[in-house]
């Protein structure tokens, strides 16, 4: 795993996740524990970001107005170890085949323009079989919670 300053690329996200009838774009998620600061949100829906590619919303489904943009993360080198996400998914009895990991994305202003980045210390934990989901704080701590978002096209 790289914790440097190297971008990560946005992964398409995996079809058979998203879309069809076991498909988690569109369904309820039910986060138990809410979102790290946002203890008391606890229904929420992905979408596709049209305007953003590859990127999807998880918005609330109260009508507070809460909502992230997210992108899916695939395990490796660059993003996330694969015996850290075993470890959860086993503690969290998720499948592999029903396994969607996403990172949230944050914006803000630099010098330069707009940095994009996602919290890879914290991503969130997806069980598209039983349409719950856990934003976790990994155990390791060597995970950026702003690793610089590199957009592929």
């Amino acid at each position: 795993m790289s914790t440097g300053a190297s971008p990560i690329a946005v992964p398409a996200p995996h079809p058979a996740v998203l879309a069809g009838p076991a498909g988690a774009v569109g369904r309820e998620i039910v986060f138990p524990e809410g979102l790290l600061g946002f203890a008391g949100c606890r229904e929420f829906r992905l979408q596709p970001e049209l305007a953003a590619g590859r990127f999807l919303r998880l918005q609330a489904t109260s009508s507070d107005g809460v909502e992230f943009l997210v992108v899916p993360v695939e395990p490796g080198p660059a993003t996330l170890a694969p015996a850290d996400i075993e470890e959860v998914a086993a503690e969290r009895a998720i499948g592999p085949q029903d396994l969607l990991l996403l990172a949230v994305v944050a914006a803000r202003l630099v010098a330069s323009g707009i940095e994009a980045t996602v919290n890879l210390r914290a991503p969130i934990f997806v069980d598209v079989a039983r349409s719950l989901a856990w934003q976790v704080v990994l155990r390791n701590p060597s995970y950026p919670v702003r690793l610089p978002l590199n957009r592929v096209s």
